[in-house]
């Protein structure tokens, strides 16, 4: 069985990379949460912005091997504050140094695994929805990748991906900028993808072998990041 951490996955994109990853019987999903996870299998109730190095390594270690992790952790609290920035910044950080660690006192010339970060083309751009601490983690969690993508001694690859607005139920910046979906109409496939359109792709990603994919970020947009800004 292939275990996989994916942090976040209450709601929304996280959920469904998790429950992509179940879907195959040989790969084991387990979801790193705030909240309402105490009691449930496969799940670990989890504050990133709380949470210490070796308590990372405890986690990792209880659950080896691993093949992979996902951060797809959002702060789900006021904007415009220096909790979001720990949870999506301090959060990972902490993570990869300890799982660095892990590795290091596991070593095994068969086990590569893959990390994904979550991160968002909509953030890149900067949009009027989302307050400065937004925009500030993911920009820091990309400038993570890239540092990690060089700095963890050959044991993991490590990449950003970053979807475009997609369609999942309750996404309050869908049905603000609906609009913008007629930009879609020269792209292909022709529209906006869907949450869980978004999910198998980076799930794909995230059990590939690519072991010379790393430090990049990479988008899912069908080329929408391309479009000149007066356009959007």
């Amino acid at each position: 069985m292939d275990n996989y951490i994916v942090f976040g996955g209450s709601q929304g994109l996280g959920k469904e990379i998790a429950e992509n990853l179940n879907s195959s019987n040989t790969r084991r999903a387990i979801r790193c949460q705030r909240k309402g996870s105490e009691s449930r299998l496969g799940y670990e109730n989890w504050d990133m912005g709380k949470m210490k190095k070796e308590e990372y390594v405890n986690l990792f270690d209880k659950y080896w091997p691993l093949k992979g992790l996902c951060f797809a952790q959002r702060y789900r609290g006021k904007t415009d504050c220096i909790e979001e920035y720990k949870v999506m910044v301090e959060g990972t950080a902490n993570a990869l140094e300890a799982f660095i660690r892990i590795l290091e006192s596991k070593p095994s010339l068969d086990l590569k695994p893959a990390i994904v970060v979550v991160g968002s083309t909509y953030a890149e751009r900067v949009g009027f929805d989302q307050g400065w601490s937004y925009h500030a983690s993911k920009s820091s969690q990309l400038a993570l990748v890239r540092y990690y993508a060089m700095h963890n001694k050959g044991l993991f690859t490590i990449n950003m991906v970053s979807p475009s607005t997609y369609k999942k139920e309750g996404s309050e910046i869908y049905w603000k900028n609906s609009d913008k979906e007629k930009h879609w109409n020269n792209l292909a496939p022709g529209r906006l993808a869907n949450v869980r359109e978004i999910a198998k792709e980076i799930t794909t990603i995230l059990t590939s072998e690519g072991l010379f994919m790393s430090g990049n970020n990479i988008y899912l947009d069908a080329g929408i990041n391309n479009l000149y800004h007066d356009q959007q």
